[in-house]
């Protein structure tokens, strides 16, 4: 799903006045213009940043974000989060942080990736809880990992 945007969105568990760029993945070198080894990323999607700002919560094994049309005529999107744990429970408290950028400070390659090679300042920095965050989401599941009980395995909705 391709967006034209006039804000781009990363998400961090961390409170940051300047973003650097991160090492680009070896099997991901591929996607970028030769030469280029680490960058910013963004995404067009607050959803899909806001679950990357949660998915750093310690305890969690993993998480599911996934973009769906709610409606097929007019391509209303929803998005759906889910959340595996390795432990019973995550801080809902805890805080997480949104940061929104211009497109005019990043590329898109081939792929519909947004990245930037430089340092980068947000143009604005939302604060907010991670129970906040996930009110982003019209779907949210928490699913922790199997738990042993009695000799019995049994799967744990939360």
């Amino acid at each position: 799903m391709q967006k034209d945007s006039k804000v781009l969105y990363r998400g961090s568990k961390e409170h940051l006045k300047v973003i650097s760029p991160a090492k680009i993945l070896e099997n991901e070198l591929k996607r970028f213009p030769s030469g280029i080894t680490e960058a910013v990323f963004v995404t067009p999607y607050k959803q899909e940043a806001l679950s990357y700002a949660i998915s750093a919560r310690k305890g969690l094994s993993g998480t599911l974000v996934t973009p769906y049309y709610k409606n097929q005529e007019t391509k209303e999107m929803g998005w759906k989060i889910e959340l595996g744990f390795k432990k019973s429970h995550i801080d809902l408290n805890e805080k997480t942080y949104l940061y929104e950028f211009s497109p005019s400070d990043f590329k898109q390659n081939s792929y519909g990736e947004w990245y930037a090679t430089a340092e980068q300042t947000p143009q604005k920095v939302i604060e907010m809880t991670v129970s906040e965050a996930l009110s982003h989401f019209d779907e949210v599941k928490f699913e922790s990992e199997e738990i042993k009980t009695e000799g019995q395995t049994k799967g744990q909705l939360l």
